[in-house]
């Protein structure tokens, strides 16, 4: 008797966990992808019948013994809308406007992520916005130490509208409504990215461990772990009072404090708001950072609740005006909008002191979703753009005991468990191709994404058994400070490790070293990446003839005391905006790099410089941010970055992942 009374009660858990469930990747208002066998999926009672009715077709399978079900309900051209009914013994969802397209799914980290509505300057079209015909699910952030069977999504299929479209990637919306646009079909775009990730983390256990210095850092990641869990907790736990520790021990704070106003600024470094540590040499610096921002402050400005927005301070502040304390935060995802006694402000000058604390990575004052300015309630602004002093004061780090972040550990972001929580369970959706927006993470291993990006492909095209899956992925833009003279450029090696994958056959890849922010990693101009994004899906995915990027490199040969650059993809022609070419850099023997001049002569570029009389090697915007960058061909593509020669660079031979 105990043994039946078991058997019933695990056997009623089992039909209680299986009731029907269709998988979170079908809703109303969906994009299914037109051309191909459509799945659709979900669990039920083993032994349980579903049926499907979709464009009066009837569609059954029986559950499965592990309690899934899966029903090829056809192949369909573009169109729509359609109704779905799905049903089962005791259930049934019924589903309206559901179009036949393309799907395309949408990864990478946060530049891909980045919403319309988070940008902030997208307003008028989120307002405007109609393209009935584009639709987007996001997909949720999850890590998983295995692959998991079903995806977690944020709500369901949404349309446009001016609800709505502000929730959309804005590089994939930009794409998205291009390629509907432009082809006359429904798209769909399926949303699974995440802020900061590595490319490894994307990447089954397979893929990783082809690589030998991958497979490594694979096997070691699990048994860190321990250990890390640790260091995070107490970091976590510590954290407050290792940044209130840092402002106690700052020789600044303690020479003024409570007397904020009469600190000496005139003699220190200057530079720029919106302000990025690595526009001012100091990436790695964590710690106390002073900034002071002289303002100019007509009487006719002077009203009644007066406000300073200080959009994003990475991480946390205290924010003075004037020597009295306005505001100040510990979140670096907070926006500073603090509000101004009127009695505070002066005709004239007025003295804005922000003591930062950087407490993990670099540091930075951007705009997020406003401008940085101070703003009556009449709506007059003042820009807080331009110049200001600066001074380094307390490091953090020498405080004892103090942990470094590891946001790896912090995101779950060991290799392999975002793939295995956010595309493993949608290799059996059908997409048309994939959009990519990722690097930055990885820029300082450059040399070994050369082979992880190239393997990351290949693996999502074994994933959805699509061996020749379009793979389209922008270059990373332009950021950090320009440079006087020509350096070693991380970034610039990732760039070219980027190219690396276009060896690869249905790949693309939109350059946008015109479109970034010096001190913002996320550029706003997320239209002209995404318009870039789609003329290659149009020429490579739909058959288009046009141009769909810029001059790019085939050959040098060397001529004297210059050197002949030979360019395919120039399309109507080598151009440059401005007043001469720049970004040219040349190189002999000795391997010094110096700016050069250049002259357009049809599809090649002749470049020397008097400083260079053997020369050997050319590259054309080899930095962090050639922003003097200005050849493209005369159909508007940028050209693409490149290097003659193939000297190790600074990411050479590094592997380690963090």
């Amino acid at each position: 008797m105990k043994k039946i009374s078991i058997s019933i009660l695990l056997l009623s858990s089992v039909l209680s966990f299986a009731k029907f469930k269709l998988s979170p990747l079908f809703s109303e208002d969906m994009i299914l992808q037109r051309d191909v066998p459509i799945n659709i999926w979900g669990t039920a009672n083993p032994g349980e019948e579903i049926t499907i009715k979709f464009k009066d077709k009837k569609t059954s399978a029986i559950t499965l013994a592990d309690s899934t079900w899966k029903i090829n309900i056809g192949t369909y051209p573009a169109g729509g809308p359609f109704d779905m009914l799905i049903q089962s013994v005791e259930n049934q969802q019924y589903f309206e406007n559901i179009s036949i397209g393309d799907v395309w799914l949408c990864g990478g980290q946060s530049n891909m992520e980045f919403s319309l509505k988070s940008l902030g300057v997208f307003d008028s079209i989120i307002q405007n916005a109609n393209n009935k015909n584009l639709r987007l699910i996001n997909i949720s952030r999850k890590s998983a130490p295995s692959p998991q069977k079903e995806a977690l999504v944020d709500g369901s299929w949404i349309t446009v509208s001016p609800e709505n479209t502000g929730k959309f990637s804005a590089t994939a919306y930009f794409f998205g409504n291009e390629i509907s646009n432009s082809q006359k079909v429904p798209v769909g775009l399926v949303s699974s990215n995440w802020g900061g990730s590595p490319a490894e983390v994307w990447m089954d256990e397979k893929a990783l461990k082809s690589s030998p210095e991958i497979a490594l850092e694979y096997r070691k990641s699990d048994s860190l772990n321990a250990q890390e869990k640790i260091n995070q907790e107490t970091r976590k736990k510590m954290l407050p009072e290792w940044v209130k520790k840092a402002v106690f021990l700052d020789s600044l704070s303690i020479a003024y404090e409570g007397k904020i106003e009469n600190i000496p600024y005139s003699d220190w470094k200057q530079s720029v708001l919106p302000l990025n540590f690595n526009n001012i040499e100091l990436p790695d610096f964590d710690g106390v950072m002073w900034i002071v921002k002289e303002i100019d402050i007509p009487q006719s400005f002077i009203t009644e609740n007066i406000k300073i927005n200080l959009g994003l301070i990475d991480d946390a502040d205290h924010t003075f005006l004037n020597g009295i304390k306005i505001g100040g935060k510990f979140n670096p995802s907070d926006d500073r909008i603090y509000e101004v006694p009127k009695s505070l402000i002066k005709t004239g000058k007025n003295i804005l002191t922000i003591r930062m604390v950087d407490y993990g990575w670099g540091g930075a004052i951007t705009s997020g979703n406003k401008k940085l300015c101070i703003e009556n309630n009449l709506g007059d602004k003042i820009s807080l753009d331009g110049l200001i002093y600066y001074k380094k004061g307390y490091d953090i780090t020498k405080i004892e005991g103090y942990v470094h972040p590891n946001w790896s550990y912090i995101a779950g972001w060991a290799p392999s468990k975002l793939y295995n929580a956010m595309i493993h369970p949608l290799k059996n959706l059908p997409i048309k191709g994939v959009i990519w927006y990722q690097g930055e993470a990885n820029a300082e291993r450059a040399y070994q994404y050369r082979k992880l990006f190239p393997d990351l492909i290949k693996n999502w095209r074994e994933a959805f058994n699509q061996p020749n899956l379009p793979f389209l992925f922008v270059q990373l833009a332009n950021f950090m400070a320009s440079e006087s003279v020509p350096k070693n450029s991380a970034w610039a090696e990732l760039r070219e490790a980027q190219t690396f994958a276009l060896k690869l056959s249905n790949t693309g890849m939109a350059v946008t070293i015109d479109v970034g922010d010096a001190a913002d990693i996320h550029p706003k101009d997320k239209k002209t990446v995404g318009d870039r994004l789609a003329a290659q899906a149009k020429k490579i995915v739909y058959g288009d003839n046009n141009i769909a990027s810029g001059p790019t490199f085939v050959s040098q040969k060397i001529e004297g005391n210059k050197i002949r650059i030979n360019f395919k993809d120039t399309g109507k022609g080598i151009v440059f905006k401005g007043d001469m070419p720049h970004e040219f850099a040349i190189a002999g023997p000795d391997k010094k790099f110096y700016y050069a001049n250049a002259k357009i002569e049809g599809n090649s570029i002749l470049i020397w410089s008097k400083k260079v009389t053997k020369p050997v090697a050319v590259r054309y915007a080899w930095a962090n941010n050639p922003s003097r960058a200005n050849m493209y061909n005369e159909n508007g593509f940028p050209m693409v970055p490149f290097r003659t020669d193939d000297w190790r660079g600074i990411t050479s031979g590094v592997i380690k992942i963090d």
